[in-house]
């Protein structure tokens, strides 16, 4: 149980931080980071925690479960979405969920290109 917890905690961390992201008011959003680079960016960040989280071993990660990570990622992506359309000046769109699951998807190689040169050495 613990050992789940430890693999699984980290993507619920990033899921609770974009969840609160989400739900600040249009008006008071930060602006520093131009908008379909911070979905592509935090998308990346949850869909390397998603693919950890699935891994879970030593052998390298096979492609169904590097899939199942990003699809997970985009899946949290669309309720994300979602939630914004209940949030003051804030909308849904399909454009920042396509970088969404561009993010996710370039996460979840990262995570699978690391650990498979981590396990040949």
């Amino acid at each position: 149980m613990r050992a789940a917890a430890a693999r699984f905690g980290p993507a619920l961390a990033v899921m609770v931080a974009l969840f609160a992201l989400s739900s600040v008011p249009g008006s008071n959003a930060p602006s520093a980071v131009p908008d379909k680079l911070a979905h592509l960016a935090v998308y990346a960040v949850l869909g390397y925690a998603m693919q950890r989280a699935f891994h879970g071993n030593a052998r390298p990660p096979r492609t169904a479960i590097v899939a199942l990570a990003a699809l997970a990622a985009v899946l949290y992506g669309i309720t994300d979405e979602y939630h914004q359309t209940f949030v003051e000046g804030r909308t849904a769109s399909l454009a920042d969920l396509g970088f969404d699951a561009l993010g996710a998807v370039l996460g979840a190689l990262a995570y699978a290109v690391r650990h498979r040169r981590t396990v040949k050495r």
